[in-house]
């Protein structure tokens, strides 16, 4: 695959960000701004390139991520039922659990069973499985797109997350209205480096129409897609094992070399626009802030707003998880938070007799987070419990417009 960000990049952007999380910039502001844009950066600069595989139902899109990730991890059975998007990225071990997609705090979930009811409020199911493939590309295997009981706008949204967007098309009756409808709803920059992957062309019924086939998609998508590629599925999945070509001369006839190609062609594209990307922004937003450390100035009156902002936020999105995932992740939520807030308080000046206070309080909630016979609904009135006393410091802290912390 394609190399990373350069390492100057990647040291302006963490530093950058470091910055901005000592200050508790309250949302929305500008500099909150800046700081989303430095953090999705730098995740496109380290982390695996996001690929969306997208089609209708009956698409062939299923087999095409099991034959991506190197394993029919989940049968194609399954992942044609009624389930969210299907994550796939790389892990130690097989695993599956549940997740959303705005858990800013990385927690994996606890396994979950397929066959069984699934948690509620789940945006998204994520399997961890030790393919090499993954190490630089996390595949995203989205609904199918013609079922009315789903949402198109939201499937659309989450196809917008992706760098890399795969288009599954069936041979039988490729490029439908309903499909033209679709893609040109989607993201303009992944449609300008979409690949269109036409299935089935090995069903025996369209054998000897694929060359007219491929001459009326390249007419009719002209543009529309970077790549045009024929896949027989179960050629290429019979020349390959655990992810890896055993007959190349079946793999390259079933299109599966293609396939590949092209994809790595693309990761290479992405990895060159998220450094493009990164080094405009560390150079023209980046530098001059880091050079002029007036621009980052907060008051201390703005500080402890935003930061009675973000205790709030995080407040309410730990508690309402207390139902939805186990004690032992449940208490790492509380327990992060808490260590978080303290953390920020000890480095705060000026020191008042109320932040003095306050830090007396984060320390009993962390002892009593750390007995072990707490529970996540105890942890969950500790937390409460601390609210009030976060308030109650923050509020009367006699700060004035006059104190500055950088």
């Amino acid at each position: 695959m394609a190399e990373k960000e350069p390492a100057s990049e990647i040291a302006a952007l963490t530093e950058f960000l470091s910055v901005l999380d000592g200050l508790l910039i309250e949302a929305g502001t500008p500099l909150d701004v800046l700081r989303g844009k430095a953090a999705a950066l730098l995740r496109a600069s380290l982390g695996p390139v996001r690929v969306a595989v997208a089609g209708e139902f009956s698409s062939g899109k299923s087999t095409l991520v099991n034959l991506l990730v190197g394993d029919a991890v989940i049968k194609t059975s399954v992942l044609a039922s009624d389930l969210p998007p299907i994550v796939f990225s790389h892990g130690a071990s097989h695993h599956i659990s549940a997740g959303r997609w705005d858990d800013s705090q990385g927690v994996i979930g606890p396994p979950i069973d397929l066959g069984a009811e699934l948690p509620e409020a789940v945006d998204f199911i994520r399997v961890s499985t030790p393919s090499e493939m993954l190490r630089d590309v996390e595949i995203i295997d989205l609904p199918g797109t013609n079922d009315p009981e789903r949402d198109e706008q939201l499937l659309i949204d989450i196809a917008g997350q992706a760098d890399i967007l795969i288009w599954c098309t069936n041979a039988v009756n490729a490029w439908r209205e309903s499909e033209k409808h679709t893609w040109s709803n989607l993201p303009s920059a992944l449609r300008k480096t979409g690949m269109l992957v036409v299935t089935h062309v090995d069903l025996k019924s369209v054998r000897k129409s694929v060359p007219r086939l491929l001459a009326r998609l390249e007419r009719e998508t002209l543009d529309k897609f970077d790549a045009i590629i024929p896949l027989a599925a179960p050629k290429a999945q019979s020349a390959t094992r655990n992810g890896a070509v055993e007959d190349a001369e079946a793999w390259a006839e079933s299109g599966g070399q293609a396939l590949w190609q092209g994809l790595q062609d693309q990761v290479a594209t992405a990895r060159r626009i998220a450094a493009d990307a990164a080094q405009s922004f560390v150079h023209e937003e980046v530098a001059p802030l880091l050079a002029d450390e007036s621009s980052l100035i907060y008051t201390t009156a703005d500080k402890w707003q935003g930061l009675q902002g973000q205790w709030k936020k995080r407040l309410n999105d730990i508690l309402a998880q207390v139902d939805q995932i186990d004690d032992k992740a449940f208490l790492t939520l509380a327990k992060t938070a808490v260590t978080d807030l303290s953390a920020t308080v000890k480095a705060s000046a000026p020191v008042t007799a109320e932040l003095a206070w306050l830090d007396t309080q984060l320390a009993a909630a962390a002892a009593l987070l750390n007995t072990k016979t707490t529970d996540g609904e105890r942890a969950a009135l500790i937390l409460q419990q601390l609210d009030g006393d976060v308030v109650l410091a923050l509020q009367a802290a006699p700060f004035s417009q006059g104190d500055i912390l950088r």
